[in-house]
Formats: C-alpha cells, structure tokens, sequence
C-alpha cells in the first residue's frame, strides 16, 4: 500500500498555485512490494482513488477561510510579530533607603521610657527616568531592615509605612535592640511584604516618594549615658513582583522584525497569478493601559525567481504611517482593545508585491509607547497584561492563472527492479477545479544529470480545467458536467528502466493556467477525482 501511495504521487493535482506533489514523494519507491508472490507474470492493480478537496492539497499549515455566505475560499497567511507580556518587560527594581538619625544630648534615667520618633521618605527609583508611579499592587516582595546604633541601652523600634496597606491596615514592624555591653549593637529583620498596595508621593524634582516613619522606645537603666548617640537604619524592598500599577509609564521604543513566509510561492518558477481583494492587515491587542504608537520602517516582499525580486510596500504616499494603536482606560482594566489597520492595493503596493511571487514579506516597525509624551496621563498596567501584533494577508481564490509554473526537487530512488521489464499506470480524472495543470518529471542521477523523463510530449495538460460561466460568481459549469479524462503516458520499458537505476532524484516542474487564462474563484464545494492503476510485467 505504501509503494502505490508513492506512484501516486507521481501525479500532480491542482489548482492555482500547489503540487500534489510533497509528502507523496518522499518515500523511495520500491518496485519489490508491488510484485506480489504470484506466478502470473502481468500483474494490473489499482493505486489509488482520492477524492481531493482543497484542504487535501494545499501545503501543510495552509489556513483557508471558507466566506459563510458565497462559500468562496481565502487562502490566509498570518504570523504574530510580537507578544509581550507586562509581566516579563516591566521590572521593579530593588529599592534602597539609608537613614543616620543623630540623637541629641539625652539622658535616659532608670525606670524611665523614652520615645523618639522620625519621619523619612524611601525615595522609589523608578524603573526608568520619565515615569510617574502613583501606586502599585505588590504580588511579591521582601522587606529588610538592617539597623546599627550606639546606644548602650535596650530599646524597641517601630517602623511604620502609613501609604503601604494590607487589607486596608498599614505596614508596621517592630523588633528588639538588645544591649549586651559591646557597642556598636547591629541587627536584620527580614519580611515578607506581599500583599501590600503601596501609594506612592511625589517628592521634589519629580522625585516619587514612599513617607517610612520609625520610632525608638528607649527603656531608661541603669547603664551610664555617654552621649551623643546616633541610630543608623537601611531600609531595602527587593524580589518585587508586581499586580497592578498606576501613574505614567514613559515614552519607550520598541524595535519589532520578522517574516511571514508566503508558502504558495515556495516553488515559483516563472508565470503570474492576478488575485483579487488583496488585503494586508495589521492587528493589534491591547490590555496594557498605555497608547502605542508603531512606525513602520518597512514592508518588503522578497522573491527569489521573479524579477525585480523585491518590492516595497509601503513606497506609496497613502500608506498611513504612523499607526496608532488604542488601549483600555482605568475604568476598563482587565479588559483587551483591538485595533485594525487594512491595508489594501489602494493604499499600499500589494498588487505589485504579489506579481512577484514572493516567498516571504518581512516587517520592521518601531513600537513607541505614549506616543503624545504628555506626563500627566494616566496609564495603568496589571501583571496578565499583553500587547501583540499580528500580520496576515488575505489572498481571495478570487483572479487569474497565466503561464504560471512552479518546480520542486525530491529525493527518489527505484529500489529493486531487475525482474521488471515493463512498468505502466493510467490515471483518469474529473476536474472541478477550473485550472488546467501541465506537468514534466525529470529522473536524475545524485549529481543531477538527467537519465529520462515521465512524460515525452510536450507541454501535456495532464489535468484539464473545468469550464466556467460569467460573472460576478465566475463558477464552474455543472450541466453538462465536467468530462473525464484519462491519461496513459508511454510506459516504462526493460531499456527505460535499466537508465533508472541509478536514479537519486526526481525534478518536477508543473504549469498552471486558469480556463481560458481568466477570471476564476474557487469554492469549498470543488474537488478533483482522481483515480491510478498501473500494470507491471515480471521477468521470471
């Protein structure tokens, strides 16, 4: 059964722009599987019967979009050029504060309680300069303090961040300074502070401050007072995750490329295919609470066959550039904006990229967040958060074929014919599809030297197109039906086949053309019958 998929897919069957070719062909063949333990010396059996509809042959990863009300079928082509998530490209850094508080001449009696209190700020380092942070929703973080003090007294320090709440209760830490006569007396108190929503203060020079206020309890005793004393508390924030933050996030480019592979086009050789309803489209989702604005540097279709070989999209002066992409308000956080430029023959030079048969269009655009640079803004980003952009480009089986041809080169070995001295098959077919397929196939040696060929007339139509009424449906004439066509090409004889014994290769070129080399659309109700059986004559 393997070896008569493989045969069959000596047979190519399509429109438009594909071979049938692909997979079927990438097997050796091996003519020993076919001669069956049987003493008749003319064997005759059937290969293959298939029913292809455009899913069947169309490259693998090909995306058709079959239109729910005319059934017309789109050939799609999309890739997503960009993914972010806030999470991954928004960081807090590590926050540090110092602060040396110099007590003054003070005596602490016996029995006595003394209580100093210090209001400080934690300057927050922004993640990067031109940024506003209100507030912030911490998933994860840590809280450190290390303090060192010359007072030869115990006491007990409170540090409160009245602006950090959890559950609506501020921050508060208290831990022990125990003297035990060696001066200076140093400590670390670790914490968790997940959990927290901190509001942020602006301070002078648009600095963004955290108000951190402490008090030292100093209980009196019976130790000496040497004054003056000072008390030195640093203060770090480190491991921090975010959930939410709020205020303006920055002006911050984005530089953004890659491709988008053209797979009809992979095989081009020479020819033109006319589509029509091109469309290129631009598609952005936005749950980051911030505008982006995207440059698009260029949009080039590259083609290694068809001359000029490359074509520049965006060379057109209604190219709208920049382009504005949109994004959810405070009021709508959580939730995703979509925006979407088309892009059309009118606007961009779709039309000419396409009329070189292009293997692949590469993008590359600058994102530029809050492109209107205005400080006051109010942006908001959560840790789910995501920005994407996706490219796709329609391609309608909407237009025309003229003297359009592809060619491919496989790998293809005959194993084992020495007892064969004749090998035939005959394929019949019924087109529903309204393009004509020529084909040839060269058998060739590892170094690509030609030893014969499949088909020895010229220029075969080896599929027939269907024929196809006018517009606007420009659909394939059903009474009378599509005729049946059988073809038998020369078969392989003794002295054909000893040339193919040393045959690696096979290169295959097929031409496509549509009826009458005009306007044709393609349905989802088409399809080709095909059916193949060969007959194989043993020397014993």
């Amino acid at each position: 059964m393997n070896d008569r998929r493989r045969i069959a897919g000596i047979i190519p069957a399509f429109f438009f722009i594909f071979l049938i070719l692909g997979s079927c062909l990438k097997d050796d063949f091996d003519f020993s599987k076919l001669a069956a333990p049987t003493l008749e010396p003319d064997l005759a059996a059937p290969l293959i019967h298939s029913n292809l509809l455009l899913s069947k042959i169309l490259p693998k990863g090909s995306l058709i979009v079959e239109d729910p009300n005319t059934h017309m079928l789109t050939l799609v082509y999309e890739t997503e050029l960009i993914s972010l998530k806030a999470e991954d490209y928004i960081t807090i850094p590590e926050q540090h504060s110092t602060s040396t508080n110099m007590i003054p001449a003070i005596v602490f009696s016996p029995g006595l309680d003394t209580t100093l209190s210090y209001d400080r700020n934690l300057l927050f380092l922004n993640p990067e300069s031109g940024q506003r942070i209100d507030s912030f929703f911490i998933k994860t973080a840590r809280i450190n303090f290390d303090f060192s003090s010359n007072i030869n007294h115990n006491f007990t320090i409170t540090v409160s961040i009245p602006t950090a709440k959890k559950n609506n209760i501020p921050f508060k830490a208290v831990f022990e300074h125990t003297y035990t006569g060696t001066l200076p007396v140093t400590g670390n108190v670790a914490l968790d502070f997940s959990g927290y929503k901190i509001k942020l203060n602006q301070g002078p020079s648009d600095s963004t401050i955290i108000p951190v206020h402490f008090e030292i309890n100093v209980t009196g005793d019976n130790n000496s007072n040497f004054p003056p004393y000072s008390f030195t508390l640093n203060t770090e924030i480190s491991q921090i995750r975010f959930e939410r933050i709020y205020g303006y996030l920055g002006q911050f480019e984005y530089p953004l490329s890659d491709s988008l592979e053209l797979g009809i086009f992979k095989n081009t050789f020479t020819g033109h295919i006319q589509f029509g309803d091109l469309k290129l489209s631009l598609q952005t989702r936005n749950s980051i609470g911030m505008p982006m604005q995207l440059k698009v540097n260029e949009i080039k279709a590259y083609s290694s066959k068809v001359p000029p070989y490359m074509v520049d999209l965006i060379d057109n002066p209604d190219f709208p550039n920049p382009l504005v992409f949109y994004s959810p308000d405070v009021y709508h956080a959580g939730q995703t904006v979509i925006t979407n430029y088309t892009f059309t023959p009118f606007n961009c030079n779709l039309n000419e990229a396409l009329n070189i048969s292009p293997q692949y269009m590469h993008f590359d655009i600058t994102g530029k967040s809050n492109p209107d640079g205005n400080p006051a803004a109010e942006n908001f980003v959560l840790d789910s958060s995501r920005f994407s952009i996706v490219a796709r480009v329609d391609l309608p089986f909407f237009g025309a074929v003229s003297d359009f041809s592809m060619e491919d080169t496989l790998d293809f070995t005959f194993n084992d014919i020495t007892n064969i001295d004749e090998f035939a098959f005959r394929m019949v077919t019924m087109n529903r599809f309204p393009v004509n397929i020529q084909l040839q196939a060269y058998f060739a040696d590892s170094q690509y030297h030609i030893l014969d060929s499949l088909i020895y007339d010229q220029n075969y139509v080896l599929i027939k197109a269907a024929a196809v009424g006018g517009a606007p449906l420009y659909r394939i004439i059903e009474d009378p039906p599509p005729p049946v066509y059988t073809y038998l090409p020369k078969p392989l004889n003794r002295e054909r086949l000893s040339r193919l014994a040393n045959c690696k290769k096979m290169l295959i070129r097929a031409g496509l053309s549509s009826t009458n080399n005009g306007l044709v659309k393609i349905y989802s109700d088409y399809n080709l019958d095909v059916r193949m059986g060969a007959r194989v004559t043993i020397n014993y």
